[in-house]
């Protein structure tokens, strides 16, 4: 028992971290990402598809003013 409570708690931390990462990334004033390599395709794509932050958190760029975004791939 103590260890699926244990495991629940470090689910939720780690969400929690994830929110303030979040948080933190909404407050850059720059932002630069990099999809580099053919391993970054779907993640590149993902990218591209939508505005969902939820979805894909690297769409926080699409809302900050002084964002580049670097790519190896080809549309």
């Amino acid at each position: 028992y103590f260890f699926f409570e244990a495991f629940i708690v470090a689910g939720l931390c780690e969400e929690y971290i994830k929110l303030q990462i979040l948080k933190t990334m909404l407050t850059a004033k720059t932002m630069v990402l990099l999809f580099i390599g053919n391993s970054k395709q779907a993640a590149y794509e993902k990218f591209n598809a939508g505005d969902d932050i939820i979805e894909c958190p690297a769409r926080i760029a699409k809302q900050i003013e002084d964002s580049y975004v670097f790519t190896d791939m080809k549309n």
